[in-house]
């Protein structure tokens, strides 16, 4: 399996004063209940009983912070 991703090492920035949304995250988690972090542009070998996992990062926020 190929991935081709961004926004897995800097936060989405926000606009206008809004807040940065969160980072993403890819993971394949094995048959033997290891998990290998993957970047953004990585690869991994598949194996039956492996599941691909794709955590996509929050969008950055627009305006300005709220207070409190």
């Amino acid at each position: 399996m190929t991935l081709l991703s961004s926004h897995r090492l800097t936060d989405p920035y926000g606009l206008a004063g809004g807040g940065s949304g969160a980072c993403g995250r890819d993971f394949v988690r094995r048959y033997d209940v290891r998990y290998d972090e993957l970047s953004g542009n990585d690869e991994a070998n598949m194996m039956p009983g492996g599941t691909f996992v794709m955590a996509t990062p929050g969008g950055g926020a627009y305006g300005i912070k709220p207070v409190g």
